[in-house]
């Protein structure tokens, strides 16, 4: 373990992360910039996720009464919608975080076109994996949030996290 001995020793970093194509075998080495809250935050804020449809109601909140919608995540447009804001999120991050190879274009919009139209698929998601390891990203949490909201979308209190109950 590294002892922290200044504010410094917290700077973000480049890192060196490893892109494989499974299909050939070849990997490459990518260095990517570990991202400050402020940067994480703002790509955030520019990502719209989607709600999904509600197909239905299933039973009614015990506090408000009010009814609780059943969500039609299986709906073609908000699975589409949903993956096109999940590939703008990667790109983002990639903008953000991939700071040794220039991208063409020169506005953002015109650098997230020169990737999506640029990169094979097992390249982005590669892209994907890595950054969400370099950034923290915990797939139990996401899903335990994302179980979270179904279960209780007025948002009542809850003692639960994300390590209890059935190890998500």
């Amino acid at each position: 373990m590294k002892r922290l001995s200044s504010f410094e020793d917290l700077k973000p970093k480049s890192e060196l992360c490893t892109i494989t194509n499974s299909a050939t075998g070849e990997e490459w080495g990518v260095n990517l910039l570990e991202l400050t809250n402020e940067e994480t935050s703002e790509i955030n804020s520019q990502i719209r996720y989607p709600t999904p449809p509600v197909k239905g109601f299933k039973g009614k909140n015990q506090v408000t009464g009010e009814p609780i919608p059943e969500f039609d995540e299986q709906d073609p447009k908000y699975r589409n919608e949903l993956m096109a804001a999940s590939r703008k999120h990667v790109f983002l991050w990639l903008l953000k975080s991939w700071d040794d190879v220039p991208i063409p274009g020169e506005t953002i919009d015109e650098k997230m076109a020169a990737l999506e139209k640029g990169i094979p698929n097992w390249a982005f998601l590669e892209f994907q994996n890595r950054l969400q390891e370099l950034h923290g990203f915990r797939q139990s949490e996401v899903a335990f949030q994302k179980k979270k909201l179904q279960e209780n979308p007025f948002g009542e209190p809850s003692t639960k996290s994300a390590n209890d109950g059935d190890g998500a």
